[in-house]
C-alpha cells in the first residue's frame, strides 16, 4: 500500500515528479555550443561555472532535471549531461599523474561519446544530437582549458543554441528507452502497484540519494560525529538470502518502469520539500495526501447541507496540522475533506530504506489524534493561569539531562547533540508516532523520564506535561484521564505521597522565609530522589523534621500558617497510612503527578494572596488559606512555593 500511495501522488502531481530515469540535482559547469557543434563564445570552448543564486559558495550547482541511473562498478554513461569524468574524461586534479585513473576516465569518456553517437544515429533530425556528436568526435574537448578548482564528480552540461541538449524531447525519449533496456528483466508480469501487465524491471533503476534520509542510530544533531549516509533503495534484492526462494532481483516483486520511477521520484520530492518532510531523531518523516479510494468530494450529511471544512487539503495546511505537536500550537478536531492523510517514517540502514512507521488514515481521523495528543498533556501554568501545550521539540528536549544554572542563573536542558545529553535518538520518533497514531507510549519512555527526574532533579512544567502524557498513554486502560488540577478525592497512595512531599517542602520554605533565613539544602535536595521510588524512607524523617518548622512558624507570629500546614499534613497522613515502602514504575509517575498538582496548587494560592495585597481580589478570598481563587496573569520565574503575607 505504501508504494501504491506514493505512485498515486506521482500520478496526481506530475509537475513535481521528474520524467522517467531523471532526477533534479545541481549542475556545476556549462559548455556552450552553436548549432554546428562549434564553441559559441570563441574559437575555443570554455567550461563556464554555473551556480544557484541562493548558494554563494557554488557547491550545490544550479538545480536542473538531468538524466540519472543507478551505477555500480560498471561503466554507465548518462546522455548529454554527466559527471566531468564521463563528459570530459578528466580525473580529479590530484589524480592527474595516476595512469590507472587517467585510463579509467578515458574509458568513461569514450562510453559517453558512444552514447551520444547512438542518440544521433537514432534521431538524425535532432540538431542538438548532431551538434554534440560533431563537437565530441572532433576532439573539441581536448581544447578546453581545465579550471583551477574542480572535481571529477561535478556535473557538466552541454548547451546547443541556448537550449540544454539533455532537456530536448528527443534526448529524454531516447534516454528513457536506453535506461529501460538496461534495467528491464525482459519479462512481462502483472505490476503489484498498477495491477496491469507490463514489462517489469530486473532491478530498481536508481536509489534515493544520500543525505535525504538519516542513518539509523545516528543523532543528526551530534557535533562529534556526522554521517551523510549512503544511497538507499526502498525495494531491493541484491543477495539470494534477501529474496524469496533465493532469487535476486525483482522477479518475485514485479514492478513496472512507470510505477518504480513514480514512487522513487515521489520519495525524493517529498524528502526535499520543507512542507512535506521533518527530521525526527534518526528518522525522516514525510507526508502527503491522496484522494479517497471511494470519493474525493467533501462529505455531505443526510440533511444535504455541506459540512464546513476546516481547511483545504493542500500541502502547507497539512504541514501546519502535522507541525501542531511539534510547534506546540493546539488544533481543534473537526470535519475536513475526505482525502486520505499518508505519512511514513524512514531511516537509512546501509543501502536499504527502513520503513519504521506507516500511516494511511482519513484527514479527520488525523486531526482527532492530534487533538487527543494535546488533551492528554494539557497543563495549567500556576503563575499565569494559562493553558500550556509544550511543543514536540520541547518535550524531547526535556527528556535529556537538566543542567542547573550557576550563580543564580536559570538552568536549562542539554541541547540536542551535546555530549552527555543522555537523550536516546528514538525519543522524538516515538513521541511523534504516538501523536499521529493516537497510540500508547512505551514503558521505556516513562522509565527514562523517571530516571532523568530522579537523577538531575529538574521538574518544570514541560516534564509535568510529559508525566501526564505518559500516565495517560502508558496505562493499560487508555481510557483513564487525569484531572488538570489537584484532585482532593484521589486516595491513591502514590498520589497522596507526592502531595505530602510537596506540602512538606512548602512548610520548610515558609518557615525559612518567616525566620528571614535562606535554605542551603532543601528537602528536595536531600530526599526527592529517594521519595520517588520509596516514599516511606523519605517521608518519615521529613515528617519528624516538620515539627521544628511548625515551631518556627508559631514563634514568628505565623500561627495561622502553622495550623494550616498541620491540618493538611494530618489529613494526608491519616489517608495515607501506612506509607508505601516501594512504588512500581507507574506509581512513581503518580507520585510525581501528585507532587506537581500540590505544588502548582500552592503556587496558585500564593499568587492569589499576593494579588489580594494589591487589592486585585476580594479580601474575603485572601483571608482564606484554602482559597482556590483564580491566579493572576503576571508571570513569575521562581519555581519555589512561597506563602507570603
Amino acid at each position: 500500500m505504501l508504494l501504491t500511495r506514493l505512485q498515486q501522488y506521482a500520478t496526481a502531481h506530475p509537475e513535481h515528479i521528474p520524467p522517467p530515469f531523471h532526477i533534479q540535482t545541481g549542475v556545476h559547469w556549462l559548455v556552450d555550443l552553436d548549432g554546428r557543434g562549434y564553441p559559441a563564445a570563441g574559437p575555443v570552448a570554455e567550461l563556464a561555472p554555473i551556480r544557484d543564486p541562493g548558494d554563494p559558495s557554488g557547491r550545490r550547482g544550479l538545480p536542473m532535471v538531468v538524466p540519472s541511473l543507478g551505477r555500480t562498478s560498471a561503466v554507465v554513461p548518462l546522455l548529454a549531461c554527466d559527471k566531468i569524468e564521463y563528459a570530459l574524461g578528466w580525473p580529479d586534479p590530484k589524480d592527474a599523474d595516476d595512469e590507472r585513473k587517467r585510463a579509467r576516465a578515458h574509458r568513461y569518456h569514450q562510453a559517453f561519446i558512444d552514447l551520444v553517437c547512438a542518440w544521433a544515429d537514432h534521431d538524425p533530425h535532432e540538431p542538438a544530437a548532431q551538434a554534440l556528436r560533431a563537437f565530441l568526435t572532433s576532439q573539441g574537448v581536448g581544447h578546453i582549458q581545465p579550471p583551477e578548482h574542480f572535481t571529477s564528480g561535478q556535473i557538466v552540461m552541454f548547451r546547443i543554441d541556448d537550449q540544454p541538449a539533455h532537456a530536448t524531447a528527443s534526448a529524454r525519449a531516447y534516454w528513457s528507452l536506453v535506461a529501460s533496456q538496461r534495467k528491464s528483466s525482459g519479462a512481462h508480469d502483472r505490476c503489484l502497484i498498477c495491477d496491469t501487465v507490463q514489462p517489469v524491471l530486473q532491478r530498481a533503476p536508481r536509489p534515493v540519494r544520500p543525505g535525504l534520509i538519516p542513518t539509523v542510530g545516528h543523532d543528526p544533531f551530534s557535533k562529534t560525529e556526522r554521517k551523510r549516509g549512503n544511497s538507499a533503495s526502498l525495494v531491493s534484492v541484491n543477495q539470494p538470502a534477501q529474496g524469496f526462494n533465493l532469487v535476486t532481483g525483482l522477479q518475485h516483486t514485479p514492478l513496472c518502469e512507470t510505477c518504480v520511477e513514480g514512487y522513487t521520484g515521489t520519495l525524493e520530492h517529498l524528502l526535499q520539500h520543507p512542507n512535506h518532510r521533518r527530521t525526527i531523531g534518526d528518522t525522516a518523516i514525510i507526508w502527503w495526501i491522496v484522494p479517497n479510494d471511494r470519493t474525493s468530494n467533501p462529505a455531505v450529511p443526510q440533511s444535504g447541507a455541506p459540512i464546513q471544512l476546516l481547511f483545504k487539503p493542500d500541502p502547507i495546511k497539512i504541514a501546519t496540522m502535522l507541525d501542531a505537536p511539534r510547534a506546540g500550537a493546539p488544533i481543534v478536531a473537526g470535519t475536513s475533506h475526505t482525502e486520505r492523510f499518508c505519512a511514513t517514517t524512514l531511516s537509512n540502514n546501509s543501502a536499504r530504506i527502513m520503513v519504521r512507521d506507516w500511516i494511511d488514515i482519513p484527514l479527520p481521523e488525523a486531526e482527532q489524534h492530534i487533538a487527543s495528543w494535546f488533551s492528554d498533556m494539557l497543563i495549567t501554568d500556576p503563575w499565569t493561569g494559562q493553558r500550556r501545550f509544550p511543543s514536540l521539540f520541547r518535550l524531547a528536549l526535556a527528556l535529556g539531562r537538566w543542567q542547573p544554572g550557576k550563580n543564580g542563573a536559570r538552568g536549562n536542558y542539554a541541547p540536542f547533540g551535546a555530549k552527555g545529553a543522555q537523550r536516546p535518538v528514538w525519543i522524538q520518533r516515538e513521541l511523534l508516532h504516538s501523536a499521529l497514531n493516537g497510540t500508547r507510549l512505551s514503558s521505556a519512555m516513562l522509565a527514562h523520564l523517571l530516571l532523568r527526574v530522579r537523577t538531575d532533579g529538574g521538574f518544570d512544567l514541560t516534564r509535568q506535561a510529559l508525566i501526564r502524557l505518559c500516565l495517560t498513554r502508558c496505562h493499560p486502560n487508555q481510557a483513564r484521564r487525569l484531572p488538570m488540577a489537584l484532585d482532593p478525592n484521589d486516595d491513591t497512595p502514590a498520589y497522596l505521597a507526592g502531595r505530602m512531599f510537596a506540602v512538606l517542602e512548602s512548610l520548610q520554605y515558609a518557615a525559612t522565609r518567616a525566620g528571614g533565613g535562606q535554605l542551603n539544602t532543601t528537602l528536595g535536595d536531600r530526599y526527592f530522589s529517594r521519595a520517588v521510588t520509596s516514599p516511606a524512607s523519605a517521608l518519615i524523617p521529613a515528617v519528624r523534621g516538620s515539627r521544628a518548622h511548625m515551631k518556627k512558624l508559631q514563634t514568628r507570629d505565623r500561627k495561622a500558617y502553622a495550623d494550616f500546614f498541620a491540618r493538611n499534613l494530618n489529613d494526608l497522613i491519616g489517608r495515607l497510612r501506612p506509607f508505601p515502602t516501594s512504588l512500581t514504575l507507574y506509581d512513581q509517575g503518580l507520585f510525581l503527578n501528585g507532587y506537581a498538582d500540590q505544588r502548582n496548587h500552592d503556587i496558585a494560592r500564593a499568587r492569589t494572596r499576593r494579588l489580594a495585597a494589591d487589592d486585585l481580589i476580594p479580601d474575603s478570598a485572601a483571608d482564606d488559606p484554602n482559597t482556590d481563587a483564580e491566579p493572576g496573569t503576571t508571570p513569575d520565574t521562581d519555581n519555589s512555593v512561597a506563602l507570603e503575607d
